[in-house]
This record gives C-alpha cells, sequence and structure tokens, in this order.
C-alpha cells in the first residue's frame, strides 16, 4: 500500500484530478437534468462521462507506459526491491486511481441529488457505477498496452483513436456505455460485475509485459498471456448482456381521474405531470370517447404466439421518459382517436389519404400539452399534405379562443363520422 501511494504522489496525472472532477460534473448537469429523482436515470446520467474519462485515460495510460524504456530506467528498476511487474501494478494503478476517483466523485453527487427524496428503485443505481468502472480499467489497460508498441506521442495518439472507435463501434450493442436510464431496463449486476472482474484481471496481466516489445521480446511468455486476456475480455463482453428488460411491476403509481394514468413506480415524480394532464383530459369535447386506464411503456407484457413459438413483448400505452409532456399527450391522443373512431373504416381512410383524424389526433395532442410547440421534431418522410394540416391544428389550438376551436374540431370529426364511420 505505501508504493502504491508513492507512485500515486509522483504520478504527473494527479495535477490533472481536479480539472477531470470539474469535467465529469459538467457533462453530468449540463447535459439533461431530468435525471434528478429517478434512481436508474441518476446511475445511467454518472456512468456518461466514464466514455470521456477512458478516452484520456486511454491517451494517458499510453504515454505513462512506455516511461521505463524511454528514460532508460530498466537498470533502476532491476535494482529495485519489488520485481518489475509490481511496480508497474503500482504505477498503472495509480493512473486508474486518478480517473476512477471523478468518476466516482461524480456518482457520488448524482446520488445525493436523488436521495433527497429517495424514490423507489435505488438499488437499480449501482450497475451503473460498475458499468462505468469497468470501461475506464478496459482504456487504462487498452491504453498501456500500446504503450509497449510505440513511442509515447504516437502511442497516445493511436490509443486515444483506437478507443474511440473500439466504444463508438461496440458501445451501444454491447451496453459499454449507455446514455439513459428507463426503468424498463435494469443492469445485470452478473454480467457487469464478471465485466469488471475481466478487465480488473488484463491490468493484471498486462504488468507482466516487457517495458518495450519488439523483436527481440515476441518469444516472451507474457505476450502469449496478454493476448489470451485481450481476447477473454472480448469475448466476455460481446456474450454478455449487460442491461435487460425488467418484470413489469406488481404495484404502479397510478392517477385516478377522466382516465386511470399508471406510470412506473421509479417515476413518481412524474405525478404532478399526469395529474395536469388527466384534467385535461376531462374537458376533452363530449363527442371523444376515452380509454378507462392508460398505462406507462414497460409495465405490460404482451404474449403473442406464432408459428415459431411464443414471444414476449414489452408494451404500454404511452411513454414519458425524460419528463415530456408532449410524449405523454401524444400516448393520451393516440388513445382517444383510436378509442373514438375504433369502428371506422380505415381501409378507405388510406386508399383517400385522408389525414382528418391524424389532425384531431394533433390538436387533442398540442391541447393536452397544454399548447405550444412539440418537443420532438414533425415531419421527416411525412407528406406535405399531412404537415400543412398539421399546422393547421397547431395554429387552431395555439390562436383561436375556445369557441371557435370546438367549431372548428366538430367539423372535423363530422367529417369523419359522415364518411368512414357510419
Amino acid at each position: 500500500m505505501k508504493a502504491f501511494l508513492l507512485h500515486l504522489r509522483a504520478s504527473y496525472i494527479k495535477w490533472t484530478l481536479l480539472a477531470l472532477v470539474v469535467l465529469d460534473l459538467a457533462f453530468l448537469f449540463l447535459r439533461t437534468n431530468f435525471w434528478i429523482g429517478i434512481w436508474p436515470e441518476t446511475g445511467a446520467a454518472a456512468q456518461v462521462p466514464a466514455f470521456f474519462l477512458s478516452i484520456l485515460a486511454s491517451g494517458a495510460a499510453a504515454t505513462a507506459s512506455g516511461f521505463r524504456a524511454t528514460r532508460n530506467l530498466e537498470e533502476q528498476f532491476s535494482a529495485a526491491s519489488l520485481s518489475k511487474s509490481r511496480i508497474e501494478l503500482h504505477r498503472l494503478g495509480a493512473l486508474v486511481a486518478v480517473f476512477l476517483a471523478p468518476y466516482l466523485i461524480g456518482h457520488a453527487v448524482a446520488f445525493v441529488m436523488t436521495a433527497r427524496t429517495f424514490p423507489p428503485g435505488a438499488e437499480l443505481w449501482f450497475g451503473y457505477v460498475l458499468m462505468g468502472a469497468s470501461t475506464i480499467f478496459l482504456a487504462a489497460g487498452w491504453g498501456w498496452a500500446i504503450g509497449k508498441l510505440l513511442s509515447p506521442i504516437m502511442a497516445a495518439l493511436c490509443s486515444v483513436l483506437s478507443w474511440i472507435i473500439v466504444v463508438s463501434t461496440l458501445g451501444s450493442s454491447t451496453d459499454m456505455i449507455v446514455t439513459s436510464g428507463p426503468p424498463w431496463r435494469m443492469v445485470d449486476l452478473t454480467s457487469v460485475s464478471l465485466r469488471l472482474l475481466v478487465a480488473t484481471a488484463f491490468l493484471f496481466t498486462i504488468t507482466w509485459l516487457p517495458s518495450r516489445i519488439n523483436r527481440t521480446s515476441l518469444r516472451e511468455p507474457s505476450l502469449a498471456i496478454t493476448a489470451c486476456a485481450v481476447v477473454a475480455v472480448g469475448a466476455t463482453i460481446v456474450s454478455t448482456t449487460a442491461v435487460v428488460d425488467r418484470q413489469a411491476p406488481t404495484r404502479l403509481h397510478c392517477i385516478d381521474g377522466a382516465i386511470e394514468i399508471c406510470l412506473w413506480p421509479e417515476h413518481e415524480k412524474y405525478i404532478p405531470i399526469a395529474k395536469s394532464t388527466n384534467e385535461r383530459v376531462a374537458s376533452l369535447p363530449s363527442g371523444f370517447k376515452v380509454p378507462k386506464r392508460l398505462s406507462e411503456y414497460g409495465t405490460k407484457k404482451i404474449i403473442s404466439k406464432g408459428p415459431t413459438g411464443t414471444t414476449v413483448e414489452t408494451g404500454g400505452d404511452f411513454d414519458i421518459s425524460e419528463g415530456s409532456r408532449w410524449a405523454l399527450a401524444l400516448g393520451i391522443a393516440d388513445a382517444v382517436t383510436a378509442e373514438t373512431f375504433q369502428n371506422c373504416d380505415w381501409n378507405k381512410v388510406r386508399e383517400n389519404e385522408d389525414y382528418t383524424a391524424d389532425v384531431i389526433n394533433h390538436w387533442i395532442e398540442t391541447y393536452l400539452a397544454g399548447g405550444g410547440s412539440p418537443d420532438y421534431k414533425i415531419g421527416a418522410g411525412a407528406p406535405p399534405k399531412l404537415l400543412e394540416e398539421f399546422e393547421e391544428a397547431s395554429r387552431v389550438a395555439n390562436t383561436l379562443p375556445e369557441e371557435k376551436q370546438l367549431k372548428w374540431l366538430e367539423g372535423k370529426v363530422n367529417h369523419m363520422n359522415q364518411n368512414y364511420c357510419g
């Protein structure tokens, strides 16, 4: 332990610690703040900076790795009371600690921010801590290994660029880094613990490498061991599933009103949004039919049987992730439109390219959201006629008095009933 602390004090990278903490907290708070008050989102948000810290760790490790050879310190290392691999382990451990510390500080700050209200689901937070830590471990090991092959500057450049490519290519498919933590998904602690264990073993393995890998060192047993470790790391990442679907909860947060709106327990902070939207549902014109109950995405499991067997899919009526009132309003509007016009001839509607139902749906959405413009982009690939009618619906909902809105809406509903729903 004393040797490790000595290397930590002697490490030039320790002077970057404050800057790394500021960088971590900047990514945590400046990217978004909807995660505050939701445990899985808190863990995911605090884990995102691990990607940027891992890039820096990779470059720093590549630079520090070749220090022994470039400074001609082989004799000093050989004369030391500790073995070369032990000294390497202390040096690498000190570097990893410098990059791991700001990451853990970021998680601690995020934890405190959400712990003020302490909503349900605190157990979902910890898995994201392990996920980001394993990424930092792997990046440091990656850079340390490359530093044995090239000069410090070239090693740092190659390490950083190659690590960015690796994470960009495999990061999303293997969940090395995630950008959100919806409550219907959870980190598999067994998988991420295995990844962290393998990453730690990889760090131990590369400390056995010679100070410089060249033709004379190709027969070193440590090279074969390290190659096996790299294969083991890759196989572990590819073969494990870090993030999995959660079971639908047995108890939901349900809000009574015109519609019973049910949320994940972890989304209790969105109850006020659901209540205010439900109050607007109650004031919709009497011609609209509303469903009795709507449930958030992920709280339903849809079981279907087909020729290949039984499949279970995650379902729900709306998505309120990131606290979007527009997402909630759109889900309710879709349900109200489907309930109101359920007996209509939709084949005929499509044949006539009639977008009246879509326009009504958009008016309901805008009305339930309280007016304004959607927080998502409308129009990617949509027909120009539909976009024009959407603009009309938005103008009506945002500018006309209620009496004129209802008159306009009555005309649209009558058009649907007379032409398609008779």
